[in-house]
C-alpha cells in the first residue's frame, strides 16, 4: 500500500484492534505488523504481514482459494496446466466462477 492507505489504515487499526479483542473467533485476518520498504529510486511501500484466516487439513475439500481486493485492475491469475486447486486466484477468476456457478444453477 502507498502513504495515503497506510494513513488511512492506521486510522482504523484501533477499532480493527477493539473488534479483535472482542470477537477472538472472528475470520479477519490479523495482522502482525506493517513495514515500510524504502527502495532506490521508487516511491516507498508499505507490506501487510497478516496471519493465513484459514487452516485446513484436508487440501481435498478445497474447490478454490482466492485472494480478493475489491478490484480488477491486474486481479487475474490466468490458467495454465500446472495451476492447482490450491492455487489462489484473484477478483477476475472470482467474477467468473460465480458466474459459472450462477450459470449451471438456473433453474
Amino acid at each position: 500500500m502507498f502513504k495515503d492507505e497506510f494513513d488511512i489504515f492506521m486510522k482504523a487499526v484501533p477499532d480493527y484492534y477493539e473488534y479483535l479483542r472482542f470477537k477472538p473467533k472472528s475470520i479477519i485476518a490479523r495482522i502482525y505488523g506493517v513495514f515500510k520498504v524504502i527502495m532506490t529510486d521508487l516511491s516507498a511501500i508499505y507490506l501487510l504481514v497478516m496471519l493465513n484466516t484459514f487452516k485446513v487439513n484436508n487440501k481435498e475439500n478445497i474447490n478454490n482459494i482466492f485472494d480478493l481486493k475489491g478490484s480488477i485492475v491486474n486481479r487475474e491469475v490466468h490458467y495454465t496446466k500446472t495451476l492447482k486447486k490450491t492455487s489462489t486466484l484473484k477478483d477476475i477468476n472470482f467474477l467468473e466462477k460465480k458466474k459459472e456457478y450462477s450459470d449451471k444453477n438456473i433453474d
